[in-house]
């Protein structure tokens, strides 16, 4: 198994981050790969997108926990991906960490190791620019509720 983690800390509520980060329609935003989500019914959802210059249209998982700000999610295909995120409160900032795992299909292992090491430093790369995109959108988020909360004082 192939394992990758990116944690960031952003300066909004971890509410307000679960709340963006749980929105499939807003996924395309973060996620560099993915070009379309949209729920497929029970905790399903469908994803269309290209990675590693191969396009995809995948069906998939995924579960959402409130209480817990933990969202996990996998594909229900023979690839064998998941990932699992958890938005910690700490006072005005919140802790986001995002991790995601690979795991070869019954009798690639040899196959997986290889492409798992080629593609290694792309798939640290694009979750690390996934974390870093849902900062900068809950914060300029964050900033645009504020200037619009305190802007009827200026008239």
């Amino acid at each position: 198994m192939s394992q990758f983690e990116a944690k960031i800390q952003i300066g909004a509520s971890a509410e307000d981050v679960f709340d963006y980060v749980t929105d499939i329609s807003r996924m395309p935003e973060y996620m560099p790969t993915l070009r379309k989500a949209v729920p497929a019914g029970d905790n399903k959802i469908r994803m269309q997108g290209e990675a590693g210059g191969h396009p995809y249209d995948a069906d998939g998982w995924y579960q959402v926990h409130q209480r817990e700000h933990t969202m996990l999610w996998g594909s229900d295909g023979p690839n064998r991906y998941s990932g699992h995120l958890e938005v910690m409160s700490q006072g005005d900032f919140c802790i986001l960490m995002v991790g995601l795992n690979f795991e070869a299909s019954p009798g690639m292992d040899s196959d997986f190791a290889t492409l798992m090491e080629h593609r290694k430093v792309q798939i640290q790369e694009g979750l690390q620019r996934s974390v870093e995109s849902i900062k900068s959108c809950c914060e300029e988020n964050r900033a645009a509720v504020r200037k619009s909360k305190y802007s009827g004082y200026m008239s």
